[in-house]
């Protein structure tokens, strides 16, 4: 057995859930920062949905989202459910 085995035991899924969910939403969250900040680049289409919250189409336009999409601030919630921790075990 080598340390990874400790992964097998269900006690410790709870363990591994918690680090696979840390580092999904990490990797999220930088992937949206450089999408907003560096390319300044609505590419995931956040638009349509941002709209909905706008009275009027002419407030929309006035926002001017595709110029202050780079002032976005993201909320990252990953949920995750890990079944088995073999799959961190060498084959």
């Amino acid at each position: 057995m080598n340390e990874d085995s400790k992964y097998l035991n269900f006690d410790n899924i709870s363990e591994l859930e918690q680090a696979v969910t840390k580092y999904i939403e990490n990797k999220v969250y930088l992937y949206l920062y450089k999408v907003s900040k560096d390319f300044n680049s609505d590419i995931d289409g956040f638009g349509k949905y941002a709209v909905r919250h706008f009275a009027t189409w002419d407030s929309w336009e006035n926002y001017d989202w595709l110029n202050n999409f780079n002032n976005s601030f993201f909320n990252i919630e990953v949920k995750t459910n890990v079944k088995s921790g073999y799959i961190i075990m060498e084959t």
